[in-house]
């Protein structure tokens, strides 16, 4: 069934306008408790005239077991283009292949959920679940209405057991928001933070293993800041963890770095 995309739609379809693209398919990460029935969305973003799509989701199924797919968001797409959902569970994978029946192209907006898996955490606590592209059954492909296999940015996620260090949000009482801007992003971002009293306040970001990239401490008074990120201290293109530490108090969120 998962051969090659352009193959299967060039028996029926025409050529049509060329669009010139990088789309971007991504997994999120998630910080989740032992037990948890939680949902991993799959988004695309600069899904530009596209009639064909596939590619393969892989995670460890002794760490997470799928309990339905759902929240379909592309036409024609439903649980028939997810193959044997059954075969393909205790590898841990699902393929996904789909095509546009009309043959015009479809586009979405950035950030669209295409479709939501709905999932039961089986680890224990410290367990770090990666999210990844497999090369089968589906190797990732999408064609636009051309015809032309278009470069895909794989964004790779993770699901993170709770009270893994660095990664628990906790009482926030001196911290009103945080947010990063433009995200994704790819020459730079503004980290944006609102403190409710002065003190020292450290910002740091690290990659989804824990592995820190940045780290900046400083007195701040109260009041709203922000902090100019550039592009330069990304090793490679993906999802990171910001957040900002007081004496007693954290705030995460992640951030998408796209070279």
């Amino acid at each position: 069934m998962y051969k090659n995309l352009l193959t299967i739609l060039l028996v029926y379809t025409t050529g049509l306008s060329l669009q010139a693209q990088n789309p971007i398919i991504a997994f999120p990460s998630i910080t989740v408790d032992e037990s948890e029935e939680f949902d991993i969305d799959v988004t695309v973003s600069a899904f530009n005239s596209i009639v064909g799509m596939q590619f393969t989701i892989q995670w460890d199924p002794a760490k997470l077991y799928l309990l339905e797919v759902t929240n379909f968001n592309l036409p024609d797409l439903d649980i028939s283009q997810f193959g044997n959902i059954a075969a393909n569970l205790d590898l841990g994978k699902l393929p996904v292949l789909w095509d546009d029946d009309s043959l015009l192209g479809v586009s979405v907006p950035d950030g669209t959920v295409i479709y939501t898996l709905r999932m039961q955490a089986t680890g224990i606590v410290g367990d770090t679940i990666p999210l990844k592209f497999a090369t089968s059954p589906a190797s990732t492909e999408l064609v636009d209405n051309g015809l032309n296999p278009l470069p895909v940015t794989e964004i790779e996620g993770v699901v993170i057991y709770e009270d893994i260090v660095g990664t628990k949000q906790i009482d926030k009482s001196n911290i009103q928001s945080l947010i990063n801007y433009p995200n994704p992003f790819t020459d730079f971002t503004t980290i944006g933070f609102d403190l409710q009293e002065t003190t020292k306040a450290t910002l740091i970001i690290t990659d989804l293993t824990g592995k820190e990239i940045y780290r900046e401490t400083e007195k701040m008074n109260s009041g709203y800041h922000q902090k100019k990120i550039a592009s330069t201290i990304f090793p490679s293109t993906g999802e990171y963890i910001y957040y900002i530490q007081t004496n007693s108090n954290q705030l995460l969120e992640k951030m998408i770095f796209v070279k």
